[in-house]
């Protein structure tokens, strides 16, 4: 019987423990490489890119492009001892093919993320070599983009902190108590409104038959301006007519001929008033009054005198004229000196009359 057919080969300890200690060797270099952004069992290009500032970037920070993972940031450095820029070097997955004049933008990716570097791809179509540095753009941090909601989350909390002393008002004990009455109030004025339109739902009820007869007229009242808009339209038309009527009239010069007469007229009786003028004079001033009196005075006397001596005035003779003797003038003359003492009488009291009534004036 064969020996080796009996016993299968088997390894040995010793192999094992080498194996196991080259695969542990193996990982560990491969974690070590991965800790310094290097990942040995993937297909890479490597980039660079050249900052003024990391802006929060790290080892191992993402690069993205549209929001996709497509590579890693391996290495962050000084340019030289001499030019402290910052030079960052990227690893991009082979399969992505990035144009030429594509730019590698430092940015934040939110909250949570951090930083990373954005691609935004460019429209050349050659593809940019392994090796080469990218063109860059250095966004706003994080801290600055939170700047503006940082102000704006301080007007929050003052707009809640007033809000919160506004409810802390409304649960005092006595705004308790106000909200009470005002809502009891309220409950009182919604019944009220409720029995309101009750009553007013009955009222409605009971004269539906008065609210169809005015609904009737109403209708009637509008079929019959609808059949004499016709006359309607011709009365409108008549006043149209009549305020251009009014208007060529020329009524606004007449108005202000008529308000000049008034005021004409207002200034003659204020003139008359103030005793200018005839009239003015005659109304008040009694001289002209008793110079007309005294006339019509003399003038009553002299029509007495012709009554009663009309031969004085007037001489008729049917056979002419002839000379009285002295004899008979002498008995004239002593005639007509009897009878002229009541006249003289009559003449003196009409002047007492005319003094008295001078002055009770």
């Amino acid at each position: 019987m064969n020996t080796a057919e009996s016993h299968p080969w088997r390894p040995s300890k010793q192999a094992v423990i080498g194996l196991v200690g080259v695969v542990t060797v193996a990982l560990f270099v491969w974690f070590a490489f991965f800790l310094k952004g290097k990942n040995l069992l993937t297909d890479e290009y490597g980039y660079y890119a050249i900052y003024e500032h990391t802006h929060g970037i790290n080892v191992s920070s993402p690069v993205v492009l549209n929001g996709y993972k497509i590579g890693r940031v391996s290495a962050i450095d000084f340019v030289s001892p001499t030019d402290h820029r910052i030079r960052v070097e990227m690893q991009i997955l082979k399969k992505y093919q990035i144009p030429e004049n594509s730019i590698a933008s430092l940015e934040s990716l939110g909250l949570l993320s951090g930083s990373g570097v954005v691609i935004h791809l460019g429209d050349a179509t050659a593809v940019k070599k392994p090796g080469s540095a990218f063109a860059t753009h250095e966004g706003a941090d994080l801290m600055a983009q939170i700047a503006p909601i940082k102000d704006q989350l301080g007007n929050i909390l003052v707009s809640v902190d007033s809000i919160l002393g506004s409810v802390r008002d409304v649960l005092h004990p006595g705004t308790v108590q106000s909200l009470s009455e005002s809502f009891a109030a309220l409950e009182t004025s919604m019944k009220n409104l409720a029995a309101l339109s009750g009553d007013a739902k009955t009222l409605l009820h009971d004269k539906k038959d008065d609210l169809a007869v005015i609904v009737s007229d109403l209708k009637n009242l509008s079929g019959t301006l609808s059949q004499n808009s016709g006359k309607i339209d011709h009365i409108i038309d008549n006043f149209a007519e009549l305020s251009d009527t009014l208007v060529q009239a020329q009524l606004g010069q007449s108005m202000q001929s008529l308000g000049e007469t008034i005021q004409s007229l207002e200034n003659l009786l204020k003139n008359i008033e103030n005793g200018e003028g005839s009239v003015g004079q005659f109304l008040h001033n009694d001289t002209l009054y008793l110079n007309i009196e005294e006339a019509s005075r003399q003038l009553q006397l002299l029509l007495e005198d012709l009554r009663l001596h009309p031969s004085r005035y007037v001489h008729i003779s049917l056979f002419g004229k002839k000379d009285k003797a002295p004899a008979e003038l002498k008995a004239d003359k002593a005639e007509a000196e009897k009878p002229e003492k009541p006249a003289k009488e009559k003449a003196t009291k009409p002047r007492k009359a005319a003094k008295t009534k001078t002055e009770t004036k």
